[in-house]
């Protein structure tokens, strides 16, 4: 190995470790906490996406409950815990959220952003999420914007 591989190799893992030890997503302080979403079933202010249904969702309409779940287990890691970002851009109060439309929001979340860590999350595109699962987080997207 030569001394450029073995200093380069040597700078990378103590980079790693510095950052397995750093809190991921650090909260700001003025950061107010995740809206309670209302009961399964309950008029809310999240729009309903026209998916079509996959089981659990009437058609037409996505759960923006199920969406919280999703987005806490797939998007936190990068978005932040509450949408405050981190690796990934802010989607509280998000300007793109606001003006984009659901479809824009459902295709990169489906397949991701070229240039960027956004990777496809879409079954379809190698991912891990259904097609309803993706309404779901867009649907809980909404809640998180004013």
């Amino acid at each position: 190995m030569s001394m450029k591989t073995l200093v380069l190799t040597i700078a990378v893992l103590s980079l790693a470790a510095i950052l397995a030890a750093c809190d991921p997503n650090p909260q700001p302080l003025a950061l107010t906490p995740i809206p309670t979403l209302a009961p399964a079933g309950a008029a809310t202010l999240a729009p309903a996406l026209q998916e079509p249904d996959a089981g659990g969702t009437t058609p037409g309409q996505a759960d923006a409950n199920q969406g919280a779940q999703i987005y806490q287990q797939n998007c936190s890691a990068c978005h932040g815990a509450q949408g405050e970002g981190g690796i990934g851009p802010a989607l509280r109060d998000s300007q793109y959220i606001q003006t984009a439309g659901d479809q824009a929001i459902t295709d990169t979340i489906a397949n991701g952003r070229a240039g960027t860590a956004m990777a496809a999350w879409s079954q379809a595109q190698g991912g891990r999420l259904t097609d309803v699962e993706i309404a779901d987080v867009v649907a809980f997207l909404h809640t998180l914007q004013p």
